[in-house]
């Protein structure tokens, strides 16, 4: 949640995912993007995607056991 943002208000805009494309120009993300960006260590993720009217489960790792590295704002 961006400094002085109302939970209220941040909750309109909750989002996990942002495209790397339009990170600079999206206010949601302009400021993070310049000064608060990070890698997160992951052991494993899961994905729901649609697939017509049935969502299906990934299950997404790597085989080496190695962490999953992500950027994270």
């Amino acid at each position: 949640m961006p400094p002085g943002m109302a939970l209220a208000e941040a909750r309109k805009y909750a989002t996990l995912n942002a495209r790397v494309e339009t990170l600079e120009n999206e206010p949601l993300f302009a400021n993070a993007f310049q000064a608060q960006r990070c890698v997160i260590s992951l052991a494993a993720v899961w994905e729901w995607p649609a697939s017509g009217r049935q969502r299906g489960r990934v299950h997404i790792f790597r085989r080496d056991d190695k962490p999953l590295l992500v950027a994270g704002l």
